[in-house]
């Protein structure tokens, strides 16, 4: 059968699509990883949060620092992949893949790898040197296709999570938090990081 799955630059008119996606994601999250994701949100609160995130402009401005590709089947989005663009001193331009959700129907038919094969090849044109991506260890295959696509793991992270504690109610969402990279936190956790890749690869 002829491939016609499509991948470009999300539109202001995908946005209902992506929010439909990112939705299923979160809940699905929150059931597989309770600990690590707070309760589902009305779906129009998440919308709204998730809306707020690309504003006016957005999709029409395709050489910012955060964007999102489209994967397109039979004229329909089935999934998107929302990435960062940043320059590190000495790291040159890295990109940090902050999320890759696919409709569960339209899973195991090659949209996610596309998704991620695109997004390299564009991040290669561009000069981009390092992707970065992260993975549940709950999640082998997301696991297994970022190793299809040439990322190798160089690092695992652990917790411990205080079960008697409140989780704090002013992140409705923590996936949206996460998606939007608007929440404080996810930067702290990035900078942290980098600064430690910076410190591995000059030694």
């Amino acid at each position: 059968m002829e491939d016609i799955m499509e991948i470009r630059f999300a539109e202001r008119s995908d946005l209902q699509d992506i929010i439909t996606i990112s939705n299923i994601t979160h809940k699905e999250h929150y059931e597989r990883l309770p600990q690590d994701f707070n309760n589902p949100v009305e779906k129009s609160l998440l919308e709204d949060q998730l809306r707020n995130q690309f504003p006016k402009g957005f999709f029409e401005k395709k050489n910012q620092s955060k964007s999102i590709f489209v994967c397109k089947d039979q004229n329909k989005v089935v999934g998107h992949i929302y990435f960062r663009e940043i320059e590190v001193p000495d790291m040159g331009r890295i990109i940090f893949i902050c999320d890759i959700s696919v409709l569960p129907k339209n899973r195991n038919k090659g949209a996610g790898k596309k998704l991620l094969q695109h997004l390299v090849e564009y991040g290669k044109s561009n000069n981009v040197r390092t992707f970065i991506g992260e993975v549940w260890a709950e999640n082998p295959v997301s696991e297994k296709l970022f190793k299809q696509t040439g990322f190798v793991a160089k690092s695992t992270s652990f917790r411990l999570h205080n079960m008697n504690a409140t989780k704090s109610v002013k992140h409705t969402s923590s996936k949206a938090g996460f998606l939007s990279l608007s929440n404080p936190l996810f930067w702290i956790a990035l900078v942290l990081f980098l600064t430690w890749l910076s410190m591995l690869l000059t030694r």
